[in-house]
């Protein structure tokens, strides 16, 4: 079995969300944007799954094999919000989506372009 990519993942998600939820032109700074997007994405059930379900595959077999053989990476993610083990497979994918999620924003902001413009032009030219 191959090791689950957490954040080519979350990653997706983000610039997913961004392409169908965000209107940029709503933004004048980049700073503005990431700042958006790390409080509203923190409960997104499409990027982390933390709502109040708690949950991003909705199947706890799933989350348990996105889990294997990223052990660091949950141990980081309770450094940061604390043990969640006690909760589950899903609470335990979750916490590391969470966990990746502001690092997931500033990769995808970086790599942004609308029409061969970076997001930093883009805000540039728009003023």
């Amino acid at each position: 079995m191959e090791r689950y990519n957490y954040l080519a993942v979350v990653k997706d998600d983000v610039r997913n969300y961004i392409s169908d939820e965000v209107n940029l032109s709503e933004f004048n700074k980049v700073e503005e944007l990431n700042e958006f997007l790390n409080e509203k994405l923190f409960n997104e059930n499409s990027v982390t799954g933390n709502s109040s379900s708690e949950t991003y595959t909705y199947s706890r077999e799933v989350a348990a094999e996105n889990l294997l053989y990223n052990m660091d990476l949950l141990s980081q993610a309770m450094g940061e919000f604390g043990d969640v083990l006690d909760k589950g497979e899903e609470a335990c994918d979750v916490s590391i989506r969470c966990y990746l999620l502001p690092q997931a924003i500033n990769e995808v902001l970086d790599d942004y372009e609308i029409d061969g413009l970076s997001l930093e032009e883009y805000f540039e030219n728009k003023e």
